[in-house]
């Protein structure tokens, strides 16, 4: 991460490309090391330089300006100035790089492997087994793609978010045997789509998607709209929403008579990893064991 401050530090703001081309004639790599790859097909310095990019940029040590690029933020410089490497570790001074961990660390590696421990960025590697390794990896990487894929969601437009939400729940096996209705209208009236869950439509789910910014949480009048959208029609609803609820939002959704589920920001884009809507695979690390079932029937 050093490397890539002192690169944009005498620079105003470079692309990805050009960061990379620099930091690969910095390091005085070789064109057999400008070559290598890993796993995924991706150039090995060009990935490194992306995961420094998005470590420092969730620490506000650098800012992106526009897609693609990349400058240096005073906090950079002044991380720069001080002696010494840049690390994770080093990046956890500062409170909003502490919150990107503690908001989107993978739950899954905390409750569902037994091996492995709550991802840290000071972890000491050498106490750890493969295992463990591997699942911690896993978390950071799902951890910083949670975090990158919240801010796509938030910067697409209204219709298209909503347009996802339909996409997303019918990933999730929703209106399977039915069809997905796009319904969203500046007059929706609070309905943003309906999911029939059988061929005649007898079955219905109601949606509400509000594509609100960071800091703009849903309050109780959109959920007391959205439940007198409802009215007569059905008693089975889905708001969602890239933003959070507010505690009245969510307490004007118990005690009535209809069934709604509230899914906030961050349920919303595990949702999305979980069913791989808007997002791929780029790698699948397998490790093998002996089978002694094999050996015990030669």
């Amino acid at each position: 991460m050093k490397p890539v401050l002192e690169i944009l530090a005498d620079s105003d703001v470079l692309s990805m490309r050009d960061l990379t081309e620099w930091i690969s004639s910095k390091l005085n790599l070789s064109d057999e090391e400008r070559r290598e790859t890993i796993t995924s097909g991706m150039s090995l310095i060009a990935n490194r330089v992306h995961w420094s990019v998005t470590y420092l940029f969730k620490a506000k040590a650098v800012d992106r300006p526009q897609r693609g690029h990349v400058q240096i933020t005073q906090r950079g410089r002044e991380l720069l100035a001080n002696d010494g490497e840049v690390r994770n570790a080093t990046l956890e001074q500062f409170p909003e790089y502490r919150a990107f961990y503690d908001r989107y660390r993978s739950k899954k590696a905390r409750t569902n492997t037994p091996t492995a421990p709550v991802p840290t960025t000071d972890v000491d590697e050498k106490d750890e087994s493969p295992d463990d390794l591997i699942a911690r990896a896993e978390a950071d990487a799902r951890a910083v793609l949670a975090a990158e894929l919240l801010e796509k969601v938030r910067s697409i437009h209204y219709t298209d978010f909503e347009r996802l939400v339909l996409k997303l729940l019918h990933s999730m096996g929703y209106g399977g045997l039915g069809e997905h209705l796009h319904t969203g209208q500046s007059n929706d009236k609070g309905l943003d789509g309906i999911i029939t869950e059988d061929k005649l439509g007898l079955d219905r789910i109601y949606v509400q998607a509000k594509r609100y910014g960071d800091g703009n949480a849903v309050g109780p009048e959109q959920i007391r709209g959205f439940l007198g959208a409802m009215l007569g029609k059905g008693d089975r609803g889905v708001f969602l929403t890239a933003s959070t609820f507010t505690k009245g939002a969510r307490e004007a959704a118990t005690g009535v008579p209809a069934r709604v589920v509230l899914i906030d920001g961050e349920e919303l884009v595990e949702l999305m990893i979980d069913h791989g809507v808007g997002v791929e695979p780029v790698r699948v690390a397998t490790l093998h064991r002996i089978n002694e079932d094999f050996f015990d029937a030669l």
